[in-house]
């Protein structure tokens, strides 16, 4: 927590993970983790006690590999129904088929 206002919880299987939070300007923090285990992450965010839009974030952490790839947009990390969502894959000369898989969330009922 910095100042009483803004907090952050970023945890992977229940695990909170420490994050480092730098007061930027009157308007702006920069906070960073350092993903001690792959799998999917949950950070949470909140301001003045109150949690802010879209959060908690979830965010899948993969192991390091190399490569020139890199993959970039809005369409990577939010939407909105019935709208385009947009992303850039730049695969920076590396060669091989391009292949993605689209995973819409399921209707119970």
């Amino acid at each position: 927590m910095l100042g009483k206002s803004l907090t952050l919880w970023v945890g992977a299987g229940g695990v909170n993970e420490p994050v480092k939070i730098r007061k930027v300007d009157g308007t702006s923090y920069e906070a960073v983790y350092n993903p001690r285990k792959d799998g999917r992450h949950v950070v949470m965010v909140t301001f003045a006690g109150q949690e802010i839009p879209r959060s908690p974030f979830d965010v899948n952490v993969g192991p390091y590999k190399q490569t020139m790839i890199r993959a970039y947009g809005p369409g990577l990390t939010s939407g909105v129904v019935g709208y385009p969502a947009l992303f850039t894959v730049e695969t920076n000369g590396e060669t091989g088929a391009l292949g993605m898989h689209h995973l819409c969330p399921s209707i119970v009922s």
